[in-house]
């Protein structure tokens, strides 16, 4: 699994590279695509490009195909952030609020709208881009390595909570011990990690092939 923009590195030539040198193992049987979370069960926009190897032997003559994309997303933001009013707010500071031309005010965002909305909203405020980033209501941005801690909830004036960034990619929250690790250490895990929804209907695919 790796970002959808390895497709394009060198005009093509790099992913042709990595695929030719797989098929010339002659061991398996290679298949890729695109992938979005947010196409199977959770509210997050991570197109990712996916890369299948079967063996030959295993495969044989049955044809695998990759899980196929739903248009309706069932669940939302609202699935899964949590609406109590004890966590710990962090108002807007600095040079999202400075002047005319911070900005909140450069994106036009009406912070005083937002705050009474009901849906859930994140922006990424990762204080490296000159940019406040929002996906489309309901969904949630891509979680990546460097940025899902400045994920920023408008409308509850506090950040992204851990347990939050876990849902979105499908880890389960009570089955695994993350508390030796930092914050910022949590989150990098955590948007480094391949989408658990996902992997799981690719699963069902390949076992397609084993069942039959």
């Amino acid at each position: 699994e790796n970002v959808k923009n390895l497709k394009g590195v060198d005009g093509g030539k790099t992913f042709k590279t990595i695929i030719k040198m797989l098929e010339d193992l002659n061991i398996y049987n290679i298949y890729y695509d695109v992938l979005n979370t947010m196409n199977y069960g959770l509210p997050q926009n991570r197109e990712r490009l996916y890369i299948v190897g079967i063996k030959k032997t295993v495969q044989q003559n049955r044809v695998f195909r990759f899980p196929p994309k739903p248009t309706k997303l069932k669940k939302t933001l609202k699935n899964l952030i949590s609406r109590s009013k004890k966590h710990k707010k962090t108002p807007l500071k600095g040079r999202y609020l400075a002047n005319k031309y911070g900005l909140i005010a450069k994106y036009k965002i009406d912070l005083e709208k937002i705050r009474k909305m009901d849906d859930i909203r994140i922006y990424n405020l990762q204080p490296n881009h000159e940019r406040i980033s929002f996906i489309k209501k309901g969904v949630s941005p891509c979680l990546t390595s460097n940025d899902s801690r400045f994920f920023y909830i408008m409308n509850q004036e506090r950040y992204l909570l851990e347990d939050e960034a876990k849902k979105l990619q499908g880890i389960p929250t009570n089955k695994y011990d993350f508390s030796m690790m930092s914050r910022n250490k949590l989150f990098y895990v955590v948007g480094n990690s391949m989408s658990v929804n996902v992997l799981v209907e690719i699963y069902k695919q390949i076992f397609k092939i084993r069942s039959e």
